[in-house]
């Protein structure tokens, strides 16, 4: 017997649970009575899959089967907040039968998502849909052999005189969250995620569990001034995310992008966090740390990263003519 139809404000649509199922009865109210009606007379239950409901099911298990952060990274494409609209606002109550490329396309281009952030949309929506085909939720990924777009790599340096605008232009939380960053190294989503439990003397460790790749533990070690903002924001919140905002809630990934962008309007020129690691490489190597020491500071597994994405050094000519200078054993003039 099934009991009496619900809504679902997040499906925006009616249900009813008939033998353990849930069904889907349609959007408005009075369909979905004529159909609960039909099906309680003994009519055959349509087996039609809605995108909704499929994300909903990929979110639940992505939240016990990987880290909290890589749920929030998910869940921002697909869910979205109260200010970006996900995957499953305009098409939540869309077949997976009726789900083809150029939806998942329309939504990236009316959200305005572009270069990496396009491409990654793309890889949220596509990555829900495999896990569904794998899990025998539905009999194929519509999607499948949809183009990605190109991740473009955001060539932002920050430098010296840029760094001190933007102190200059920041106040309150994410000031202490920009400056951990730039004076350790870490990703972002590390700095989002740190919590006062992680803290072992001078030195900030993650779970395995919540570490990059979860093969090991990452390490960020601690300077005397990263050290005193993650004493003070821990006393502050002992439990949880320490870097919070004005509201006293975490960040999201959301949230940062948007005071960034708040911060590149008032300085003149684009900024972007992930910029801070950039540069804390690029200012490690011209001080003449050796690149296996600085990929372990920034919780690299080897050192290609370092030359293929931060070897900014080139782009400062002082640096490399006193390097030039230094090779052939002369002095700069």
């Amino acid at each position: 017997m099934a009991r009496k139809p619900y809504f679902r404000k997040a499906l925006k649509a009616w249900y009813i649970l008939h033998n353990g199922k849930q069904v889907r009865l349609g959007t408005d109210k009075d369909v979905a009575m004529r159909e609960y009606h039909r099906i309680m007379a003994g009519g055959e239950i349509e087996g039609k899959e809605y995108v909704g409901e499929i994300i909903h099911r990929f979110l639940n298990w992505v939240k016990v089967k990987q880290a909290p952060l890589t749920h929030d990274f998910y869940s921002g494409f697909l869910l979205g907040g109260k200010k970006v609209e996900g995957f499953i606002g305009p098409h939540g109550t869309t077949s997976i039968t009726s789900l083809k490329p150029y939806h998942v396309e329309e939504w990236v281009r009316s959200r305005g998502f572009e270069g990496t952030t396009a491409n990654r949309a793309v890889s949220a929506v596509m990555r829900c849909m495999n896990w569904a085909a794998k899990q025998g939720l539905i009999d194929r990924n519509p999607l499948k052999g949809m183009e990605r777009p190109a991740a473009t790599n955001r060539e932002c340096d920050v430098t010296p005189d840029q760094w001190k605008a933007i102190l200059a232009n920041v106040k309150g939380p994410f000031c202490d969250f920009i400056l951990f960053a730039r004076l350790t190294g870490a990703r972002p989503q590390e700095v989002r995620a740190i919590e006062a439990r992680f803290l072992q003397n001078d030195t900030i460790v993650f779970p395995r569990l919540q570490s990059k790749g979860k093969k090991q533990q990452r390490v960020i070690v601690l300077s005397p001034k990263g050290l005193e903002i993650v004493k003070r924001l821990a006393a502050v919140h002992p439990v949880g995310p320490i870097f919070r905002n004005r509201d006293g809630k975490p960040w999201t990934r959301h949230a940062i992008n948007c005071a960034a962008r708040r911060v590149s309007k008032k300085v003149g020129f684009p900024f972007f966090v992930y910029a801070l690691r950039h540069a804390y490489a690029t200012d490690a190597l011209e001080k003449g740390v050796d690149v296996i020491t600085l990929s372990k500071l920034m919780g690299h597994k080897d050192t290609r990263m370092l030359a293929t994405v931060y070897a900014r050094v080139s782009a400062r000519s002082d640096h490399m003519k006193e390097a030039a200078a230094k090779a052939a054993g002369e002095s700069v003039v």
